[in-house]
């Protein structure tokens, strides 16, 4: 009979009990803004129920502070995560290959890391996901989108983003980088040109395939002029362009938003950032946002991308809604990336989400809990657990091991 009774009491069980969790009274932030007193619950494949309410039946409670808030996991792009451990030591340098202007078949996820130490202590700013770049000539090469856990490449390097990270001023004419990009892209035949002597048969295939799968163009820009020709570029040649940069993007928000180009952009910029960016302005991302223009924040770091959050509340102050700045670290990248269901914070979305002692883009708010892909992740890194490992001096000091980037 006792066998019996177990057997029905399992079969009524949901599925997910043994694996659910979730938090209430918290803070979430949507796509759609944030909602108050909410209740998050969260299985190993999925968000649950993300809104006012109870949990699924069978989900265990998770404690957390009160007030906490609960974002999708924040997406730092770009960066050399992963692939360029020391600056100043080309020996862990894997992103960058000079001479060739065009390397549209390198991938950048061939040398990504899965072990750098850059990863955990990025994952300490409520960091999953990073845009990875390469660093070459014309065509420097195919981004990586990356998750911040996993073992290996074929593990953390996310399916499906197809891209390539341009540079028409490599050429050292504007002008002519464009040109010559015009004159790649249409698959004419640049035998016995200067550009032409170094194309394998390897790259003309991926400008091939990239025009014709309309992969993502990265394009390095500052200046208004030089997004104003970019704005010409893909008219000519139509494909999905991200500016990255845009410190002048605000004087072409209309054009930007009419053909769906996102912009990543420094909120930190508040003035001249340079002979290219003389008229940058602290609120170009809140002039950006208003025009319906996709803005992606970014610290520009990789040592720092763990900042990502400061980043964001400085674009607050810049005069962007506290909502944008979220969803401009979170979802606006997770949709360029095309991370399905990351970023968004909604039921059915992936279970990739961060936990606050309070607001995250405040310095008072607190890294509580961090999820990726329904893995909860330790909170420590190579320089935490040196703190630990000296915070006490009476005996002998363990030795600090290597531990897994997860």
């Amino acid at each position: 009979m006792i066998p019996l009774l177990l057997t029905l009491v399992h079969a009524l069980t949901p599925a997910h009990a043994a694996d659910c969790f979730y938090v209430s009274g918290v803070v979430a932030h949507t796509p759609d803004g944030p909602v108050a007193d909410a209740t998050v619950a969260w299985d190993g494949t999925r968000l649950l129920h993300v809104g006012p309410g109870a949990a699924p039946q069978g989900c265990q409670a998770r404690a957390v502070p009160e007030g906490a808030h609960v974002t999708p996991g924040f997406v730092a792009m770009p960066t050399t995560i992963g692939v360029r451990e020391i600056s100043l030591e080309d020996g862990t340098h894997s992103n960058h290959w000079p001479g060739d202007q065009v390397a549209a078949s390198v991938r950048v996820a061939d040398g990504y890391n899965p072990y750098s130490s850059l990863v955990p202590i990025t994952r300490l700013g409520g960091v999953t996901h990073s845009l990875v770049q390469p660093d070459g000539g014309l065509v420097a090469g195919q981004p990586a989108a990356v998750r911040l856990a996993g073992d290996t490449q074929a593990e953390v390097v996310v399916a499906g983003h197809r891209a390539l990270w341009i540079a028409p001023g490599k050429l050292g004419s504007r002008p002519a980088g464009l040109a010559a990009l015009r004159e790649l892209f249409s698959g004419a035949d640049l035998s016995g040109t200067t550009l032409g002597e170094h194309i394998t048969s390897a790259d003309r295939s991926v400008l091939s395939r990239a025009r014709k799968e309309r992969w993502t163009l990265y394009v390095p820009a500052n200046r208004a002029s030089d997004i104003e020709a970019l704005l010409r570029f893909v008219d000519d040649v139509p494909m999905p362009l991200v500016i990255v940069g845009g410190a002048e993007a605000w004087m072409h928000a209309e054009g930007l938003a009419r053909r769906g180009v996102a912009v990543v952009v420094d909120p930190l910029v508040y003035g001249p950032g340079g002979m290219d960016a003389i008229h940058g302005r602290k609120d170009n991302a809140a002039v950006l946002a208003e025009a319906g223009v996709d803005v992606i924040l970014s610290s520009f770091e990789s040592h720092n991308a763990r900042a990502l959050r400061f980043v964001a509340g400085n674009a607050v102050r810049g005069g962007m809604s506290h909502a944008d700045a979220i969803k401009a670290i979170t979802h606006t990248p997770g949709k360029v990336l095309g991370l399905k269901g990351q970023g968004s914070l909604s039921a059915g979305g992936s279970p990739t989400l961060a936990i606050w002692t309070d607001d995250p883009l405040d310095v008072t708010g607190r890294l509580h809990a961090l999820w990726i892909d329904g893995r909860p992740i330790a909170l420590e890194s190579r320089q935490s657990r040196l703190v630990d490992a000296w915070r006490v001096l009476d005996g002998p000091v363990a030795p600090i091991t290597t531990t897994h980037p997860r």
